[in-house]
């Protein structure tokens, strides 16, 4: 059972691979924003744990509610690094981030859009970036963790 957190978390800052944030990745339906962020070792690790934390007390929270111990979903919004030349672990973590751009809504039938939200370090907004957003951009996201059981 899914449950939608509405809790704002923050990442820290890391390195961007493969985003698509200033145009949603239409390859699939819906079209979604998405990325990838690659915070330092550090950052990784505490950022991880945090996120260890936050997934298992909606786990432990979603097993309370059902009355009995469901399966855990092995679909995480996180992997371990590899380094392409030597294929070993760089003690980083790969953090995946998406957002739909738009849908429908199942119940009334509305059409709805996602749109980014640009801000600066003073969290004040922003236009989006001149020269867009590429691999390689250090970034901060902001977002609502999304948690799910199987």
């Amino acid at each position: 059972m899914a449950s939608n957190t509405q809790i704002l978390l923050s990442s820290p800052k890391g390195v961007a691979r493969y985003p698509h944030l200033i145009d949603p990745d239409t390859k699939f339906d819906p079209p979604t924003y998405k990325g990838k962020l690659v915070p330092s070792v550090e950052d990784s690790e505490a950022f991880l744990a945090r996120l260890v934390e936050f997934y298992d007390a909606a786990y432990d929270a979603e097993c309370k509610q059902s009355g009995q111990p469901i399966n855990k979903s092995p679909h995480l919004p996180w992997s371990v690094d590899i380094d392409q030349d030597t294929n070993e672990p760089t003690g980083k973590s790969v953090f995946f981030f998406k957002l739909k751009a738009s849908g429908q809504s199942r119940k009334t039938g509305k059409s709805w859009d996602n749109h980014i939200a640009w801000l600066n370090a003073a969290r004040q907004p922003i236009s989006v970036p001149e020269n867009g957003i590429g691999g390689g951009s250090i970034l901060r996201i902001a977002f609502e963790p999304y948690t799910w059981t199987h």
